[in-house]
């Protein structure tokens, strides 16, 4: 029996989740047919199939705001990062940090990467939350889809998220033997190699392999003081997974990947220019990605991750269950003042184990009710253990230890349902109990002081829901309102504890946001065009933000916020071969309370810019003697600011076009994204502002008249834009960044056998 998305509405659709994979290729491999190549429009739209209600559904038939990005679409047009797939998806910022990420939808995210802290925008990798770590599942070649479910979710998915849901599919086994090969090379001497792989096993059995090598042996820039390359990065990985399918009825689906990746990429390693670090040293006339330490910031990853998803199909129902397990090691060393000088540095290592089981109770298509009954457990053991050395810490032995661990226990349940009141019209509710139990322990040391361990406990716990009405015009017209409560636990900060702490970190609590949007969906002139819009008003409380303590970012909680705006995503077929693509996300996000904010003060080594300071509990330190202290801090009413990571005006416009050359196809591609200015800062600094961007990246591949062998060019932000990572600032680290990617180019070659 197929679970499918039940609707009036109807078409011919397709399995993307058993799409076609490749294993270890077998003897005896033939040419591909030339029809089974890439997807190119001949005379409409493709229909794209999602999971994002956790059916197959075509993506014209969910009431919900989704993006979706296919694994060949991403890499024609260059979005092979985690970086940038933001420029394919505007309403998504993608910040790098050295081991982990921090991704914003909407303006709605989590500032900090630190371990054991979850993210604002949930990541789910084939169904398995990833709540710790980045793993390198761009890097493979084995990316079905990347699914962006915009707005808060809890009914669905395993564990809820305010900000949205990021949802990668690779591509499950086939029995018909099938293998990919891919060689890469480009600037800053940069080498790579993927393989996918997969076959048949026995008649019941299947199995897949992916694997990548990735090393770009010559950094961005140069440590100015040492001589050697900064920003490059080398990493390795495997996927494999087995499918046993004993009967029609019943599959499972082994899951085991490992990645190991270094370098120094998302590490900040410099001040800006026009200012100075703590120890009074101004980098001047230094390039954009240069470092300026006095030892080298770099940072290793080792993430391992096991999952076991076990579906069975009664008459009456559906039933899943996804078990998984994962493990993270970090170490990272950094330069935290990031001066010639050995003042204060860190030696840092991060540890994580996470387990996680799901159950879903799905019912079947011809159910005139279609519902869902689901429950989550989670468990996660997460360490902390940093090193701090340096001059700086001369009081103490020049050393200090610090310990702290959170422990998580989470149980959730959730339930959804859906039916049709009326004629074309579908009612949708949904409910969510979570509760997370927290609980923390640390301990500090120098070589002369020793402090007794500290610990702390506090439980968590919200209903949330979902409530959607949607509307069938035509057939090819939808139209929907909805209303979404999310949900974020609070935590302790790992980070936060301090060399010489005698009570824990208070921790941060939990941040809430009402949603409520009004969209629709349509296909016109005969599925040439797809015009998909949504309007949205977001109400967001106890927002957690971040701010840096120590060198290390601490999440504590703003008052509120308003966030504002439409999506608009527009995919067109004027002619054959010619797909064009355009998305608009227009947004206006403010602070509405926030009494008490971190206000940074910049003191730079010429005449100060004066910031204005409204509510401050001292007075402001402008105009201020030059000093070694990088950064005055004072407590302010932040109200009025933009919130962080929201651009008022970002847009994305990307085409692929086929033509031929004989009988040889050529694809020829291009994208373009803008974004406005926005802040990393809740006090919005004029220094923790990224400018406004304009990235344009570009591929022209050859492709063999059967489209087993494929040759491509490409360049990745063409004219070689210069903007940031992340910046964070601190009264201890002064105003630093991590740049983004310069401009990058090479060129891959393809082989494809089956």
């Amino acid at each position: 029996m197929r679970y499918t998305i039940a609707h009036p509405r109807r078409r011919n659709s397709y399995r993307l989740t058993t799409f076609t994979a490749a294993f270890l290729a077998s003897v005896g491999v033939h040419a591909q047919d030339a029809n089974t190549g890439a997807q190119h429009m001949q005379g409409g739209l493709e229909e794209i199939i999602v999971t994002a209600q956790r059916r197959e559904a075509s993506l014209q038939d969910v009431a919900i705001s989704v993006a979706a990005v296919s694994g060949n679409m991403a890499s024609l047009l260059g979005f092979g990062e985690p970086q940038t797939i933001a420029e394919a998806i505007p309403s998504l910022t993608y910040n790098r940090s050295a081991t982990s990420a921090t991704p914003f939808l909407r303006g709605v995210g989590t500032p900090s990467s630190t371990i054991g802290n979850e993210p604002s925008v949930a990541t789910f990798i084939d169904d398995i939350y990833v709540n710790n770590g980045n793993p390198a599942v761009f890097d493979f070649n084995n990316i079905n889809q990347i699914e962006v479910l915009k707005g808060p979710q809890g009914t669905l998915f395993g564990r809820n998220a305010t900000g949205g849901v990021i949802h990668i599919r690779t591509k499950n086994p086939t029995h018909e033997p099938e293998a990919k090969i891919g060689l890469s090379y480009g600037n800053y001497d940069t080498s790579g190699l993927q393989f996918y792989g997969s076959t048949g096993l026995t008649d019941t059995i299947a199995a897949n392999i992916a694997a990548y090598s990735k090393d770009q042996k010559e950094g961005w820039g140069k440590n100015v003081y040492t001589g050697r390359d900064a920003y490059d990065r080398w990493g390795h990985g495997l996927r494999a997974k087995v499918l046993f399918e004993p009967t029609d009825a019943t599959s499972l689906l082994f899951n085991l990947s490992y990645d190991k990746s270094q370098g120094s990429q998302g590490v900040a390693g410099r001040v800006l220019e026009g200012t100075h670090s703590i120890t009074g040293y101004a980098p001047q006339g230094v390039d954009f990605y240069d470092t300026t330490g006095q030892d080298d910031n770099v940072y290793t990853t080792d993430f391992t991750q096991a999952s076991f998803k076990l579906t069975h199909d009664w008459s009456a129902a559906r039933f899943v269950s996804i078990t998984s397990y994962s493990d993270v090691l970090s170490d990272a060393k950094y330069d935290i003042d990031t001066s010639p000088v050995p003042f204060f540095y860190a030696f840092i290592d991060q540890k994580a184990k996470t387990y996680t089981q799901e159950f879903q109770l799905i019912s079947p298509d011809d159910h005139e009710v279609s519902w869902l009954l689901g429950a989550f457990l989670l468990r996660d053991e997460a360490q902390f253990l940093t090193t701090y050395q340096g001059s700086a810490l001369g009081a103490i032995g020049g050393t200090g230890l610090v310990n702290a661990a959170q422990d998580t226990d989470s149980i959730s349940a959730f339930a959804e349902m859906s039916t049709e009141i009326m004629p074309q019209t579908r009612l949708t509710l949904g409910l969510r109990y979570t509760q997370d139990e927290r609980e923390f322990e640390g301990s500090t040391r120098s070589p002369t002081l020793n402090f007794p361990t500290v610990a702390d406990d506090a439980t968590f716990k919200e209903m949330t829901g979902r409530l959607s009405l949607d509307y069938r015009f035509t057939d090819d017209v939808l139209g929907y309102v909805s209303y979404n409560r999310g949900f974020k636990s609070g935590i302790f900060n790992l980070g936060g504890l301090s060399p010489g702490a005698s009570s824990p970190p208070a921790a941060a609590e939990p941040e809430v946001l009402d949603a409520y949007a009004v969209g629709f969906k349509s296909e016109l002139f005969d599925s040439r065009l797809r015009l998909n819009a949504e309007a949205y008003y977001y109400d967001y409380k106890d927002i957690q933000v971040a701010t840096l303590v120590v060198g290390q970012q601490i999440i504590t909680n703003a008052g509120a916020a308003t966030i504002k705006g439409i999506d608009i995503d527009i995919t067109a077929v004027p002619v054959d071969n010619l797909t064009i693509t355009a998305s608009i996300n227009l947004a206006d996000g403010k602070y509405t309370s926030f009494p008490g904010g971190p206000q940074n003060y910049p003191l730079a080594p010429d005449a100060p810019v004066p910031i204005p300071s409204r509510g401050c509990a001292g007075s402001p330190p402008y105009p201020a003697a030059n000093g070694v202290t990088p950064i005055a801090v004072d407590s302010c009413d932040l109200a009025g600011n933009d919130t962080v990571n929201t651009p008022s005006v970002a847009t994305n416009l990307s085409l692929t076009y086929r033509l031929f050359a004989g009988d040889f196809p050529i694809d020829i591609s291009g994208s373009w994204t803008h974004k406005d200015n926005y802040y990393f800062e809740t006090d919005n600094n004029p220094g923790v502002k990224q400018p406004k961007t304009d990235i344009l990246n570009a591929s022209l591949k050859f492709n063999s008249p059967d489209e087993r062998y494929g040759l491509m060019f490409w360049v990745n932000n063409l004219t070689d834009e210069e903007y940031y990572s992340y910046i964070t600032q601190s009264a201890t680290a002064g105003t630093k960044y991590s740049p983004a990617p310069p401009r990058t180019y090479g060129v891959t070659f393809n082989a494809h056998f089956y």
